[in-house]
């Protein structure tokens, strides 16, 4: 019986001590988020304390506290210029076709293309195949100032009318 009773109480004490020890990390940094401590002057021994719990430094420490995450640094350098953006964004529609073969259209200016649409006028079942051939570079900036592309019915299909819209702006 002596030893079940040895056996619960070193139990409890041990259960006692882990809930103090967890208790006593939970506080460390405090409730402001800084760390607390204190530095023996005589050999430099530092030891932290739970000032949440009143804790502490005693006669021959001074005290030190410190921050988790540190202060704000000073601002970085500026980073270089970026390119300039576009400007003057518009549509440049072809109006209504009706023929085949290879059809150009550009943009004003030396602007940029940026993208183009076809579409049956009116939209009713696919007739057309569109074929794009590729973006043209006509003003030698090397950006895309239009594009070429191909028209031709569907098998088995008459013409039928059709336009291209492309987005064009300014590149500055």
């Amino acid at each position: 019986m002596k030893k079940k009773i040895t056996t619960m109480a070193g139990v409890a004490l041990a259960a006692a001590v882990l809930a103090g020890t967890g208790t006593a990390l939970a506080s460390i940094p405090g409730s402001d988020g800084v760390i607390h401590g204190c530095y023996l002057v005589k050999d430099g021994t530092l030891r932290v304390i739970d000032t949440d719990a009143g804790q502490s430094c005693v006669k021959g420490e001074k005290g030190l506290s410190w921050n988790q995450a540190g202060p704000q640094g000073p601002a970085g350098p500026a980073g270089p210029q970026g390119d300039p953006g576009l400007s003057g964004v518009h549509v440049v529609d072809t109006g209504t076709l009706t023929f085949t073969g290879p059809i150009t259209i550009t943009c004003p200016n030396s602007e940029t293309a940026l993208s183009i649409v076809f579409r049956e006028v009116p939209i009713t079942e696919p007739n057309l195949n569109f074929y794009i051939a590729e973006p043209l570079f006509p003003y030698g900036t090397g950006r895309p100032g239009g594009y070429e592309f191909n028209v031709q019915p569907s098998p088995g299909r008459s013409l039928a009318p059709y336009a291209a819209a492309m987005t064009c702006a300014n590149s500055n």
